[in-house]
């Protein structure tokens, strides 16, 4: 299945190298210029997929009408969005026949938009998790297929439950990409 990534730091580097088990034709990674300050803590998407041999595009606006017609011009049968920091238009969302799927660092429908993670550990939470859901015009808010949840220690920081969030997604991907290479 022809697939189009939209990916950012650790989990979007876990989400590639699970779609690329998997055996989903990687037609192109769409990421943000790295921050080397963020990179501190967090692996290069851009990095890891020239790594694999994959194209690169790191665009300012991935809704430019150029992007938007390099998108459609790969034809991926549906595009994956791995912390992809930038809202998809309705031009992109349209492309692939099998959608858009979003993975997302909270258990939605709490905690949509940015940051969950500082969010959870500041209103005290005892959980979280991720969530893969399909992706429409407003931010977090398309019918979900998968959660997977992890527990908040009293001593876990906004690194160490990015940590945990990172394996939760792996867990994730492991169930829910083979259901969706079999479409």
């Amino acid at each position: 299945m022809k697939t189009v990534v939209l990916a950012f730091h650790n989990i979007g580097c876990e989400g590639i190298k699970a779609l690329l088990h998997f055996g989903f034709d990687v037609q192109a990674v769409f990421t943000h210029t790295d921050d080397p300050n963020e990179n501190l803590w967090f692996d290069s998407v851009a990095e890891y997929a020239s790594s694999e041999g994959l194209q690169v595009f790191a665009p300012d606006n991935i809704n430019h009408p150029l992007w938007v017609e390099r998108i459609r011009k790969l034809k991926p049968d549906i595009i994956f969005s791995f912390y992809y920091r930038s809202l998809v238009g309705k031009e992109i969302l349209a492309i692939p026949g099998h959608g858009c799927l979003n993975l997302h660092g909270s258990l939605l429908p709490k905690y949509r938009g940015r940051c969950p993670v500082n969010w959870v550990l500041l209103n005290g939470e005892k959980q979280t998790g991720v969530t893969m859901h399909y992706m429409t015009e407003k931010p977090d808010d398309g019918d979900i297929v998968g959660q997977q949840e992890v527990m908040i220690a009293e001593d876990d920081t906004a690194l160490t439950l990015h940590k945990k969030l990172r394996m939760a997604s792996k867990a994730l991907f492991g169930q829910q990409f083979p259901k969706q290479a079999s479409l």
